[in-house]
Parts: structure tokens; sequence; C-alpha cells
């Protein structure tokens, strides 16, 4: 979200009383929840391959927490149970889209999202692109002019894909539909807060499923 600068800036005589100038600070009630993975693994495998087979287990269960926080962040709409989406938040910034045409309309669109951030007042920081797999697909096969190279460029391999000078990543937490449309998000992500509680914990419980020689 961005807050509109000029909302928070006031001018008075030189030795007059100040104004408030607005920057009292609003709370939020927070309701933490819970998320939990598990996964069955029988004790041969882990007789067999020891701390290889625990060390894939835990990568997977890793994969599957950002996962679920990918979805929470850029879903269109708020999911039970899991922080608010950005796309179902008020007081996002948002502009209309051009009519989906393939390998043409989606640079119009990110470039429409840097000139809404402008006007906001918040075009800085550390600022990129977030997109569905759907508009990146469109970037590679998109230029900005006849017989220019496509849209999307790389610094190095192994590092980001730029578009319009700024890194671009996609998400498959961000709302698509094949052909037809898909959502994206443009700013400074390193804004973007969520409250942990302690750490991850790791329960290994060999009794539950002793009968069926699992841990």
């Amino acid at each position: 979200q961005y807050r509109d600068e000029a909302d928070y800036a006031y001018t008075s005589a030189e030795n007059s009383q100040a104004s408030d100038g607005g920057v009292a600070f609003s709370s939020v009630t927070l309701s933490p929840s819970r998320l939990t993975s598990k996964v069955n693994i029988s004790r041969e495998l882990l007789a067999q391959n020891g701390g290889g087979a625990e060390s894939a287990v835990l990568r997977d269960l890793g994969r599957a927490t950002a996962e679920a926080i990918d979805q929470a962040i850029f879903n269109d709409s708020s999911i039970t149970n899991a922080p608010d989406s950005i796309g179902g938040t008020a007081s996002v910034g948002t502009f209309a889209e051009a009519t989906f045409a393939s390998g043409t309309s989606v640079l119009s669109d990110l470039v429409e999202a840097e000139q809404t951030l402008a006007l906001a007042k918040s075009l800085k920081g550390n600022l990129r692109y977030v997109v569905s797999p759907e508009l990146i697909g469109q970037l590679k096969i998109s230029s900005q002019v006849a017989s220019v190279p496509p849209a999307m460029t790389t610094m190095n391999p192994g590092y980001d894909q730029m578009v319009n000078g700024y890194p671009c990543h996609f998400s498959n937490g961000c709302g698509r539909s094949a052909g037809a449309s898909g959502d994206g998000y443009f700013g400074d992500f390193t804004n973007l807060y969520i409250g942990y509680w302690g750490g991850v914990d790791i329960l290994i419980d060999p009794y539950t499923n002793a009968d069926y020689n699992l841990v």
C-alpha cells in the first residue's frame, strides 16, 4: 500500500502554532493462525538413507510453507486463516488494465503500474514486479516496438529477469486465466511484513503410526 505524502505535510506562518501533521498511528487487532504440514515416512527409508531422507523431507516442508505464504500474499482476495492479501486490502493503488492482447498489452500495463505509483509519490525504494506466470509468458514474446528484442531481459545468468529496468518475478499466487488475463503487482516488497510468533517447530512422532511402521 502507499500513502499520499501530500496528506501528511502542512505549512504555516513562521511563528504560528504548527498544525497536526496526521502522524498518529492507528492500531490493528492481530489474530495469529498456525500453519501445519506433515508427512509420513517409513522406518526403512530412514534406515537406508539416514540424513539424506530427513533433509529432503525438511526441504519439502519448507517449500510447502513458502507456497502457502505466497498464495496468501498475492491472491486477489484474502484467504481464511491467513494474512490479508495485497489485492484484498483496501486503499491499494490500482488502475484499469488494457484489453488483453497476446504479446502486446502486458508491457503497457506494467508501465501504467509505474505511472500509478509515481502519481502517488511512491516511485522509490526497492521496486520490482511480481506477476502471474501468464503475464511472464506474454512478456517473453512482447516487443517494445517493432523489430526490437523482447521487453523482458536478463541482467546476467542466474539473476533477476528485468522489465523496464526493474526486476520481475512470477508467483502462482497471482490470479490468472490462460490466454485471457493475469494479475500483477508493482512496488517495494521490503515494506511487506509478516509476524511470526516463534520459529518453525519440527516434531518427530515415532508412535502415532507405529503399527504401520511409519514415523
